[in-house]
């Protein structure tokens, strides 16, 4: 509390009636029992009111590391009055004024839900889409199709950095070429990466249901999947990825910056195939009299 003279012990009715009243029930805009016993009497009430208003509002309570989320009943202190019915204690927690007069003027966060300008919850526009479809039971059953799946749709999310702006990256080497200051935004604005999704997302459905589920293959090793249908897809990828690319950049009439980004683009998509390997030992100079290995 407020005040440095109210003791514990002062407010011990108070308190009391917190833990009398503190269970859920089905009871509209109550927390009690059938056996909760008495409510407030009217000067403890009285207290109570006076007590709320002169409280910290704050969503800590002294020496707690934990702090509260910020909703609407965590901005202030909230005192209901109720009444014999839901409608008289919705009239009695209205607030007054002359019937004769406006109201006065209500906005922001004290605003009722109704009144409320829309806020839809952010989200991600890129990446899957998020949706519930149907699927063959066999990937529930058969853990080498749920792995082939896997190493489809990991094949897929890496080919989101050929999107992104960095340097020597297909966007960033076409910013650079153009002198364009932020190449990030730059890279948002002709979004080719919500095309490749989108495309991608067509095509992931026949892999699926179909190529995926029907390419299995049974030998000594075990059962196996997507033995040739990886292969198509990992294909696929590129092609919308290289697609996806080539639109977003089509209105740039500068075809030199054009055919660097499309160069840089062959370059990454290689080595997201695995033709062009990482070099490991950068910076180390090879030992002397070294001979290649005969194959």
């Amino acid at each position: 509390m407020q005040d440095p003279t109210l003791t514990a012990e002062m407010a011990g009715e108070i308190y009391q009636a917190y833990v009398l009243h503190g269970n859920n029930t089905s009871t509209v805009f109550c927390h009690e029992h059938q056996w909760s016993g008495d409510s407030l009497a009217i000067p403890a009430a009285a207290r109570l009111v006076l007590r709320l208003h002169v409280f910290d509002v704050g969503g800590r309570k002294t020496g707690s590391p934990v702090s509260a989320g910020v909703i609407p009943t965590m901005d202030a202190a909230n005192v209901l009055v109720r009444g014999n019915s839901l409608k008289e204690t919705l009239l009695l927690n209205l607030m007054q004024y002359d019937g004769e007069e406006k109201p006065f003027e209500v906005n922001g966060e004290d605003l009722p839900a109704w009144e409320r300008e829309p806020q839809p919850a952010n989200a991600k526009p890129l990446g899957w889409v998020s949706e519930q479809l149907s699927a063959p039971m066999t990937y529930i059953t058969e853990k080498p199709l749920w792995l082939a799946l896997n190493s489809a749709l990991q094949f897929a999310e890496q080919h989101q950095q050929v999107f992104r702006a960095f340097r020597g990256s297909p966007y960033g080497v076409l910013a650079a070429e153009l002198n364009h200051p932020d190449a990030s935004s730059f890279a948002k604005s002709l979004d080719g990466e919500s095309l490749y999704w989108a495309t991608l997302d067509r095509e992931f459905q026949d892999l699926l249901h179909r190529q995926l589920p029907a390419d299995k293959t049974v030998d000594g090793n075990g059962t196996t999947y997507g033995n040739q249908a990886l292969r198509v897809w990992e294909k696929t990828v590129q092609a919308v990825a290289t697609q996806a690319f080539t639109e977003s950049i089509a209105s740039i009439r500068n075809y030199q910056a054009r055919a660097g980004a499309l160069r840089s683009l062959n370059y990454h998509l290689a080595k997201l195939r695995g033709d062009i390997k990482e070099k490991s030992d950068k910076g180390k100079k090879p030992a002397r009299n070294a001979r290649p290995k005969a194959s």
